[in-house]
């Protein structure tokens, strides 16, 4: 019996090993099969519409600019993080002249508002205190969740107003350039999560607590979201000076690492160019690249806000303020669940805290819950068609997940491991199907409706081996999902210093 465990075993091993080998195989050739058709089509292309720059001469001729959010990254990382070190300096020396918590605060709350008030001038810095302002007397003249709520709604729909009709008229009124102005439309739906979350969770908080948090300075531009109760451990907590100096290193190196291998990739794999191109391009690619393409664009996705929250949770974490994970490889997850659990953790933390476990506390009713939760998603993120389509994907693909998932488990016995495998593979096969699904989803949000429903019709129209392959493909990629989660989550510890990719 025991020679019989052992070979299924080593089989089940092998069997891995082939499933990483095929996944990472694929993933790498059907970016550079996309990669080619890049070159060969760009390569003597009239930039019409400003996508490329002159790129690295050694790299490459061209560098594929078409990404306004990552060239931000660029314009945050020379003109902005500096002033996020030097808030570091000045917090570090009112910690060591042992000044109260209060003066720490108040000192902070006057960095910030001086920064907003020299960058972006006084009419930016009197629109991003609107919410706050109007929270706070809100909370003031009643304090029942519900006026809350209706305050956080009326606050969304305010700055989605602002986003459609009046971006360009602020952007003038106030002098500031492209970058400036999407950072600070950035930090309204920020400020609109710290506001709402602050006055749901401290149901007396003060004003000087509540004004420190929302106008925390590394976080006020590209988040992530920190809850209140995260944020406030720093008051309380105190790690040595080197030790953080060490992890601060470490971590913006890290992120700085990801930041250069990102600006590398865009010389030869212009996955937003080719997003924000005419659609002939991509429907003209043959199977492999146009795959190439869907996972490359959300490659970008991912390594991008590995940058943006690395860079925002690099300075909070130096200062004690336990930070959400950074974004999990897309490579390694295939669950809808898994991509909302650990890709945006702190949003997420958000979602389940504040609107999830309340409904399912008053209603026992999880899927109202989860819809309710995907309204505020498509809110929050904008009114766009493709954002609805997005989120109600996620909807259809959270409640398949979870009624399914109960069906397919089944309770291990040691002596008949490697038959009961098979339920593993059942739900892997099923994962590979979500997976799909998932990734169609994800390209909706990534590139727009043109872009989504281009793989739709692509998933449904291509031919039946092409189709195959790639449910194999993505089966592989599933398998290699559920081997490495659990390595994943002893990882995340919610270690305040230590960040995690």
């Amino acid at each position: 019996m025991n020679n019989k465990l052992l070979t299924g075993l080593r089989t089940t091993k092998i069997e891995i090993s082939v499933y990483f080998f095929v996944w990472i195989t694929a993933i790498i050739y059907s970016i550079y099969k996309f990669s080619l058709s890049c070159a060969d089509f760009f390569q003597d292309h009239i930039d019409e519409y400003g996508d490329f720059e002159e790129g690295v001469p050694f790299l490459s001729a061209k560098r594929d600019k078409a990404d306004f959010e990552w060239e931000s990254v660029l314009y945050f990382l020379n003109f902005i993080y500096p002033w996020g070190i030097l808030h570091l300096f000045i917090t570090e020396f009112i910690t060591k002249c042992n000044f109260s918590v209060k003066v720490t605060k108040i000192s902070q709350i006057l960095f910030t508002s001086f920064y907003l008030t020299i960058s972006g001038g006084s009419v930016l810095f009197t629109l991003l205190l609107l919410q706050p302002v109007i929270f706070y007397v809100t909370h003031c003249i009643n304090a029942k969740t519900i006026f809350k709520w209706i305050c956080s709604l009326i606050s969304l729909g305010l700055i989605i107003l602002y986003k459609k009709d009046y971006t360009a008229t602020v952007q003038e009124a106030a002098g500031v350039n492209d970058y400036q102005i999407y950072l600070f439309t950035l930090s309204l739906s920020w400020m609109n999560l710290k506001c709402t979350s602050f006055y749901l969770e401290e149901k007396t908080g003060n004003i000087l607590d509540f004004f420190s948090y929302c106008l925390y300075f590394p976080t006020i531009f590209m988040g992530p979201f920190i809850l209140h109760e995260d944020f406030k451990v720093k008051y309380s907590h105190y790690t040595p000076t080197k030790m953080r100096v060490w992890c601060f290193i470490k971590n913006v190196l890290i992120t700085l690492f990801w930041f250069l291998f990102e600006g590398v990739m865009l010389h030869f794999v212009y996955v937003n160019a080719a997003a924000f191109h005419p659609l002939e391009f991509l429907q003209n690619l043959e199977s492999w690249a146009f795959y190439g393409f869907g996972y490359a664009m959300g490659q970008h996705f991912h390594i991008k806000y590995v940058v943006i929250y690395g860079l925002s949770t690099s300075l909070s974490s130096f200062e004690n303020v336990m930070v959400p994970h950074l974004p999990r490889c897309i490579g390694r997850i295939h669950l809808y669940s898994d991509m909302w659990k650990y890709f945006d953790a702190g949003l997420y933390k958000f979602l389940v805290k504040h609107i999830y476990i309340p409904i399912v506390k008053l209603t026992s009713l999880k899927l109202l819950a989860s819809m309710a939760t995907f309204g505020f998603v498509y809110i929050w993120h904008g009114t766009a068609t493709y954002i609805l389509i997005w989120c109600i994907l996620n909807y259809i693909g959270i409640v398949l997940e979870q009624t399914c998932s109960p069906l397919l488990s089944v309770k291990k016995s040691e002596g008949i491991k490697f038959f009961l495998d098979w339920p593993r593979r059942m739900r892997c096969f099923f994962g590979a199907v979500l997976l799909a699904v998932s990734a169609i989803s994800n390209f909706y949000f990534f590139g727009g409706k043109n872009i989504g429903d281009l793989f739709f019709r692509r998933l449904f129209a291509d031919n039946l081996p092409n189709t195959i392959i790639l449910l194999f493909i993505l089966y592989c990629g599933a398998q290699v999902s559920t081997e490495l989660c659990p390595v994943h989550a002893r990882k995340c510890d919610n270690n305040p210093i230590k960040m995690k990719y």
